[in-house]
């Protein structure tokens, strides 16, 4: 909010881009056509359009932050946002570990900060937190599976001599085993890809890979010896996907099971949607968790197409971008939130990947050399 008042001093100094403004316009079109789909079905359900709304926010907070930062420090504008964005995230990531192993920690953080009650039934469960995040579990373990990226392309690129890039990945990988299997995943996948793929497509070291696999086995395998009876239930929760390959059961686990067999149903309306959007049971609710199922309900392959074309716009920006570092890494966040939407909401409201998208669009879109080789 300060970001967003303080921008009419900035335009006083600087012209505001066209690019900003088409973005922008983008999802002026966007939340007018939920707008009229809201009319057309007689309901009050806004929660699409409160969404979309802080999506124009988060757009328009996140370009001017870039270009505050422009216009006191023009050639290292990507050095500050982005190591700040990988600061930020180790704080997050180590808040999320102690109140997960900490029940003192645990304590006293949530005594000063609001949780869900999901939040607290999952701790005392022992089984995964959202930690400083209020809410949506695999939503932030993807959050630090694209932080995770972004300090190995980063760091490989740019501060290959730097210790501190070297061991932030680390926490990054420890912190997913706490948060959210879906992170996981993403992570064995990147990190699988990376070996096997030539270096110049995912722009990360191959040899530190190898290194960071070694290490998170072998640590894994020491906790398992000394803190199994304590945190079995996390293990084998975080786990469970490979558990039940290895076993014969398949790529599968209670989660995508519950998803695939009970919440995939299309409304009546296919075209247009029923008109409601939030997450509930009955004639009023959309009992799934499948953002592309709630996209249907609210406006059918209207509202669906219309979300789908704004990723895909920016998406083709980070394409043609000129900075192969900043391109890696926003169209592996424009491809994560088009596949992973089929499981959650994965839309322009959503905590901390939202920010990250739109900071390092804007960041894209200058012409600055900025970062420079160690």
């Amino acid at each position: 909010m300060a970001i967003l008042i303080s921008s009419p001093l900035l335009f006083r100094y600087k012209k505001i881009s066209f690019s900003y403004i088409k973005i922008i316009m983008c999802f002026i079109m966007c939340f007018i056509s939920f707008a009229l789909l809201a009319i057309y079905h007689l309901n009050v359900d806004l929660e699409l359009m409160k969404l979309t709304l802080y999506g124009m926010m988060i757009l328009s907070s996140s370009y001017i932050l870039v270009e505050w930062v422009s216009h006191f420090r023009p050639n290292e504008v990507k050095i500050i946002i982005i190591e700040s964005i990988l600061l930020v995230s180790v704080f997050y990531a180590l808040i999320s570990i102690l109140v997960f192993t900490s029940p003192t920690f645990n304590d006293l953080f949530y005594s000063l900060y609001d949780s869900t009650f999901l939040n607290d039934e999952f701790i005392d469960r022992r089984i995964r937190t959202s930690g400083i995040f209020y809410g949506g579990f695999s939503i932030v373990s993807v959050y630090f599976s694209v932080v995770y990226y972004i300090a190995l392309s980063y760091g490989f690129t740019y501060k290959k001599d730097n210790l501190y890039f070297k061991v932030i990945p680390l926490i990054f990988i420890f912190v997913i085993i706490f948060t959210g299997r879906v992170g996981l995943l993403i992570v064995m996948l990147i990190s699988i890809v990376s070996i096997f793929s030539p270096r110049k497509y995912m722009m990360v070291s191959k040899r530190l890979l190898m290194l960071y696999i070694f290490i998170i086995f072998s640590l894994l395998l020491i906790f398992l010896y000394f803190y199994y009876d304590q945190f079995s239930k996390l293990i084998m929760w975080s786990f469970e996907l490979f558990i039940n390959l290895f076993s014969g059961r398949g790529i599968t686990s209670s989660s995508t099971s519950n998803l695939f067999d009970d919440m995939m149903f299309l409304p009546d309306n296919l075209f247009l949607g029923e008109g409601f959007f939030y997450l509930g049971k009955g004639i009023d609710g959309v009992s799934s968790d499948s953002g592309y199922i709630m996209l249907l309900y609210y406006g059918g392959v209207i509202s669906m197409l219309t979300y789908i074309s704004i990723y895909l716009y920016i998406g083709s920006i980070f394409a043609f971008g000129k900075d192969l570092v900043l391109k890696r890494m926003g169209l592996l966040i424009t491809l994560l939130c088009l596949i992973l939407n089929i499981k959650d909401i994965y839309l322009f409201g959503i905590s901390g990947i939202t920010q990250i998208y739109f900071i390092l669009l804007f960041l894209s879109l200058k012409n600055t050399a900025g970062l420079k080789h160690e």
